[in-house]
């Protein structure tokens, strides 16, 4: 297998790794397969240092060139208006004065299969050497930038502005060049969809994490040994933090905490300590502030402790320290804030407190004094360092993504267009498109995305019939356009006469065009279902017929809404521009794991036996009619109805509804509602936790759940409407009455 060579850049140093952007540099890329020959070049944000070059692991080798005298005197002019340090945020602004760096960062780069910018700093200064047509173009992102340095940098002075403005502006670019970016968590990835308008599936969460067999529990003989060596004769709680402001945030707060809790020592460890310039020891004598520690001094403190916290206020991405803390087999004390983007599976693997000092006082004196709590969180913190934060896991994983991204890329030849609501927009297509848009770029296309509602690259509006029509001038661009169809997303809001227009234009753009395919979602007629339609109706149906006769590939789901399709429009079934695709053609997990796991997860018992309705909350969709069914039943027992989804549309109808659900969720114990937006990833989880999918729609022509659910494996139990029949398999329960319901689940 050929190596793969990637280029990774920034403007710190890995070696030695202090502070969090250090160790996720080391631990990302020093753990690759063979296969994998990383080169990183960075630098130094101090000056005296000298150019340099290390062989950190097997397939990861270091250089670092310092900046310039002229770079270091801009800076500090810069320092003295701002009244801080920016070195990193302005160097958009000042990095063209080291050019021994850029220029080192440029040749290493254009060598490269893949190049990884960690940071957007350098990337104004590389871009213009990439080929973006040969390399894989890597964003790693420690944090959401644009929004961090704002909140930290931005005063209202002028310089400030001028700096914050260059970091939105790099960080903007390297993510609309970027063909993939790795975030920390779901809330940066989220943060980048909603700045950048970045499509969110070539965003992946690729978390921070801990060298999990360097830090480990020890035992009691260990701890007493590191208690003795450091002098800790009380019960303690440790900090550890780098110089940087929400560390700085954090440990006052902790000085603050220290006032109510005497008997405690505070240690607040790391360079943090060399920013408490006004720290007086005498004024808190049971607070010990180290500054930098050595890798055996920490591990001392984090053996020697008995609790750890990180009272975090502000910041972004996901705490490192975090880590460090639940693989030592410390339970931890931590705000939401410094929990962000950190599993707590089943609560037990820390204890969230408030944003005040006598919030956390009060938390670290419950798990310093309880000790069946004490165990539980030491436990169960170390359990999810192991499976879920460990480096020794994360890297090779991370590589394995980069030859994959790298090689899928290069097989690429064809050009593809996917027209279509699109993540984050909440909509049930928009995330079927998002899958075919997947399968597409693994099948040898590049495919760019035109959102009709959500974020897409290529910036063209459909709400009129002459915006329509410019989809003529894309048909020798792209090898194939696909257009997933539903009226909502073009005729919403149009009159008759704008309708007629719209029509019109589909007819041009689809005609002669045998590069176009529209996948039909729910295709309705104006005349259906009416008696004795007018002129005018007659008239708009004879337009609507016209444009889908001009067109070239349509595909349907099943079979049922085909045939209705063809009575309403007089085309053959049996025409070869007609296509029947499965629902569930282009899904891809994005969960694999045991249902045992799952469960785990989601904090549901291994013994229930769960009854699953997911999915947006609608009326048509019909839960509550499960949900009767599980209120009558007098002895439910081990079956549990989970309804899991959210409001896709917001009105007085759907509220109400959402009300109604929640209701019989408070009046039974085995029917459980969780209301809320769930992601991809926690969609399959719950469908991997359920015995049964329950899928009583009113209406619907084919179901992205149904299709889901057999991913899986899942039986289900379906309503008789649409072209539900025709997904369901061997072992399905297909009924046709909700009086129905209490007699299959009764007899499940």
């Amino acid at each position: 297998m050929d190596k793969i060579k990637a280029a990774v850049l920034d403007i710190q140093p890995i070696i030695p790794a202090v502070g969090g952007g250090r160790i996720r540099l080391l631990g990302l890329y020093s753990g690759m397969k063979e296969d994998m020959e990383v080169t990183y070049v960075g630098s130094y944000d101090w000056r005296g240092e000298h150019y340099r070059e290390l062989q950190i692991s097997d397939n990861l080798r270091e250089i670092d060139v310092p900046l310039s005298d002229e770079h270091f005197a801009s800076h500090e002019r810069l320092a003295a208006l701002m009244g801080k340090s920016c070195i990193d945020s302005a160097f958009p602004l000042q990095g063209h004065l080291s050019g021994e760096l850029i220029a080192k960062a440029r040749s290493v780069a254009e060598n490269a299969d893949v190049v990884v910018f960690s940071h957007p700093w350098l990337f104004p200064f590389v871009a213009p050497y990439l080929d973006s047509e040969r390399q894989l173009i890597v964003y790693d992102s420690q944090n959401c930038e644009g929004l961090l340095k704002n909140s930290l940098l931005d005063d209202g002075t002028k310089e400030a502005e001028r700096v914050s403005r260059a970091v939105v502006q790099s960080e903007w670019e390297i993510c609309h060049a970027a063909d993939l970016i790795l975030a920390c968590s779901e809330e940066d990835k989220n943060s980048f969809a909603r700045l950048y308008g970045v499509m969110p599936d070539l965003i992946h969460i690729v978390p921070n994490g801990v060298f999990s067999n360097r830090i480990r529990p020890v035992d009691a003989l260990e701890r007493q040994a590191a208690r003795d060596r450091l002098g800790i004769d009380r019960p303690a709680a440790c900090f550890l933090g780098s110089g940087y402001d929400p560390n700085v945030e954090a440990a006052r707060l902790i000085m603050q905490t220290a006032e109510l809790l005497p008997d405690v020592l505070f240690c607040i460890l790391g360079g943090v300590g060399s920013m408490l310039k006004d720290f007086e020891q005498s004024e808190h004598p049971n607070v010990r502030v180290t500054g930098f520690l050595e890798e055996s001094e920490k591990l001392d403190y984090l053996h020697a402790c008995d609790a750890a916290i990180n009272p975090m206020l502000s910041g972004s991405g996901t705490n490192i320290k975090m880590f460090d803390f639940m693989a030592a087999g410390l339970p931890v004390v931590t705000t939401e804030t410094g929990a962000r983007g950190i599993n707590n599976t089943n609560g037990v693997c820390y204890r969230l407190c408030g944003d005040s000092p006598e919030a956390l006082a009060e938390q670290l004196e419950r798990v310093l004094t309880d000790a069946e709590l004490h165990r539980t969180l030491a436990q169960g913190g170390r359990a999810e360092a192991e499976s879920c934060y460990s480096w020794e896991k994360i890297s090779p994983m991370l590589g394995e993504m980069l030859r994959r991204k790298y090689e899928q890329k290069r097989r690429a030849d064809k050009r593809a267009l996917m027209i279509s609501t699109y993540p984050p927009e909440n909509c049930g297509i928009g995330a079927y498109a998002c899958q075919q848009t997947a399968w597409m770029r693994e099948n040898g296309y590049r495919v760019d995305v035109l959102a009709i509602r959500g974020n897409g690259n290529v910036g063209l509006r459909l709400d009129s019939a002459e915006k329509l029509l410019e989809l003529k001038k894309l048909k020798q661009r792209y090898d194939k356009i696909v257009i997933q169809y539903h009226a909502s997303f073009f005729y919403s809001g149009l009159d008759r006469e704008q309708r007629l227009k719209m029509h019109r234009a589909f007819e041009e753009v689809l005609r002669d065009n045998d590069r176009i395919e529209i996948v039909c979602h729910e295709i309705k007629f104006p005349t259906e279902g009416v008696k004795n339609p007018d002129a005018e109706l007659l008239e708009e149906n004879e337009y609507k017929i016209a444009k889908w006769k001009a067109a070239a590939h349509i595909l349907f789901h099943t079979d049922i809404e085909r045939r209705n399709f063809c009575r309403c429009t007089g085309i053959d079934i049996n025409s070869e521009k007609l296509e029947l695709v499965a629902p569930n053609k282009y899904y891809r997990k994005a969960r694999d794991i045991s249902p045992a796991q799952a469960r785990k997860e989601l904090g549901i018992p291994e013994e229930q036996k769960v009854y699953l309705c997911i999915g947006f909350i609608q009326p048509h969709k019909a839960f509550d009619k499960v949900a009767e069914s599980f209120l009558r039943l007098r002895e439910a027992g081990d079956k549990h109805l989970y309804i899991v989804g959210s409001l896709r549309l917001v009105s007085n109808e759907t509220t109400a509804y959402l009300k109604l659900l929640k209701d019989y969720s408070d009046g039974n114990d085995n029917i459980h509602l969780n209301a809320s937006y769930i992601s991809d990833e926690m969609f399959d989880t719950w469908l991997i936790a359920a015995d049964t999918v329950v899928l009583p729609y009113k209406e619907i022509w084919s179901s992205g759940v149904l299709g889901r659910a057999k991913l899986f494996g899942k039986k289900c139990i379906i309503h008789d409407v649409g072209g539900l029949r025709e997904q369901m398999e061997s072992g399905d329960i297909l009924f046709k009455s909700f009086d129905e319901l209490d007699a299959i689940i009764a007899g499940q």
